[in-house]
């Protein structure tokens, strides 16, 4: 029988900061409706953290 899959911790703070530099939406190579997604993280996360 299989294990329950854990849930994904949320990040947050400086670990939120540094994935999001590292997924680089201006350069990477996805579709524009994802792109586009990215981007409303982004600012919906810039509005919010402290």
């Amino acid at each position: 029988m299989a294990k329950p899959i854990e849930p994904t911790p949320v990040l947050e703070g400086k670990n939120a900061e540094n994935f999001l530099e590292q997924t680089r939406i201006e350069e990477s190579a996805v579709n524009p409706k994802k792109a586009k997604f990215l981007h409303e993280c982004f600012d919906i996360y810039q509005k919010f953290k402290v």
